[in-house]
C-alpha cells in the first residue's frame, strides 16, 4: 500500500481469515483510521479463533455482524466494538407497484426442515402450487458469480408469496447453543414484500430492527401442518397484502446498507456524500408509494 487514505475499512467474513491482513503493506500506517466489520462469529467458537480475534486490536474501530458476541469480543481486543445489523440493497429487492401476481406459492432458501419440506413436496405434487427450494447441497457448491446470484435470489423472493424463514443456523444448536442472531432471510425476505413464515431470533435486535406487527408468521421448525397454515392465510388476502406492504416499505426505510453505512459514518464523524444524501431520497420516496399500491 503506497497511497495515504483517510479511513481503511475491511470487511471480514470469520475470524480465521482476520490472518490475511498480515499479507497487506504498510495498511497501518497508511490510513489515518481504520476500521474491521467483522461479519459472523459464535460463541462455541471462541476459544479457538482467540488468538485471531487479537489481531483486532490493530484497529481504531470494530463493528460486527452478530449482536450477541460484543461484550465479549470487546473484552479479547480492548477496543470500541458495535453491532451493525446485516443489511440489504433494497431497492434490488423491491417489487414492482403492480406486482399482484405471484407466481411462486412458498419459497424456501438454505437450511430446512425435513418434515416440513416432505409436507410442502406433498403439497406440490397433489394440486398446482409452486414450491420453489433448492435440490442442491449448495454448502458443496461455489457461487460463480455473486451479483448473478443476488440479482436471481431478488428475482425469485420478489414473486414469491409465502417465505419460510429461521434464526441463523436454526438446526446447528450444538454450534449457536443460547446465541440467537438475526439471519439475512429476513432482510431478504421483507423487502421483496414475501409473508415470512418461521420463527424469530430470542433477542433484543430483532425487536428494534423489526418493530412492526405480523413480520413473521409463527410456525414451528419440523411443521408437519404448513399445508394447513397456508389455507388458513389464503382466506385471508386483506391481511396478506397488509403484511407485504408494512415488509417492503418498513424495509426501505430501516434496512437498505445506506443506513448501515451512515451507523458507521456517524461513528467516525464523517459526512455522507452526495450519492448518500440522494439514494436516502430515493429509499424515502419509494416507501412512500408503497402506502398506494399493491406488492
Amino acid at each position: 500500500m503506497e497511497e495515504e487514505y483517510e479511513v481503511c475499512f475491511i470487511i471480514i467474513d470469520f475470524p480465521c481469515n482476520l490472518a490475511w491482513l498480515n499479507l497487506l503493506d504498510n495498511w497501518k500506517i497508511k490510513c489515518q483510521v481504520k476500521v474491521c466489520y467483522l461479519v459472523e462469529i459464535w460463541h462455541d467458537e471462541f476459544d479457538l479463533v482467540k488468538n485471531h480475534l487479537k489481531l483486532l486490536e490493530n484497529f481504531d474501530y470494530v463493528f460486527l455482524g452478530h449482536s450477541q458476541i460484543v461484550e465479549r469480543v470487546k473484552k479479547i481486543v480492548n477496543r470500541p466494538c458495535e453491532y451493525i445489523a446485516p443489511g440489504i440493497d433494497t431497492i434490488k429487492f423491491a417489487p414492482e407497484s403492480n406486482n399482484q401476481n405471484r407466481a411462486i406459492d412458498i419459497c424456501s432458501m438454505g437450511r430446512r426442515s425435513d418434515i416440513t419440506h416432505e409436507s410442502l413436496l406433498k403439497l406440490a405434487e397433489s394440486k398446482n402450487f409452486f414450491y420453489h427450494y433448492d435440490s442442491l447441497k449448495t454448502s458443496e457448491n461455489r457461487i460463480a458469480n455473486h451479483y448473478h446470484h443476488r440479482t436471481q435470489n431478488a428475482n425469485i423472493l420478489k414473486n414469491s408469496r409465502y417465505f419460510i424463514t429461521h434464526r441463523a443456523k436454526i438446526n446447528l444448536p450444538q454450534l449457536t447453543k443460547n446465541q440467537s442472531e438475526i439471519g439475512y432471510r429476513y432482510f431478504e425476505g421483507a423487502a421483496s414484500g414475501t409473508v415470512m413464515l418461521g420463527s424469530t431470533p430470542k433477542n433484543d435486535a430483532f425487536k428494534h430492527y423489526f418493530d412492526w406487527d405480523k413480520v413473521v408468521i409463527p410456525i414451528k421448525f419440523d411443521e408437519s401442518n404448513i399445508q394447513g397454515i397456508i389455507a388458513e392465510l389464503d382466506k385471508q388476502p386483506r391481511l396478506l397484502e397488509t403484511i407485504s406492504k408494512n415488509n417492503v416499505r418498513n424495509s426501505l426505510l430501516k434496512h437498505d446498507w445506506l443506513y448501515r453505512w451512515q451507523q458507521i459514518l456517524d461513528r467516525l464523524q464523517l459526512m455522507p456524500n452526495q450519492k448518500a444524501i440522494a439514494r436516502k431520497t430515493k429509499l424515502k420516496k419509494l416507501a412512500s408509494s408503497i402506502l398506494y399500491s399493491k406488492c
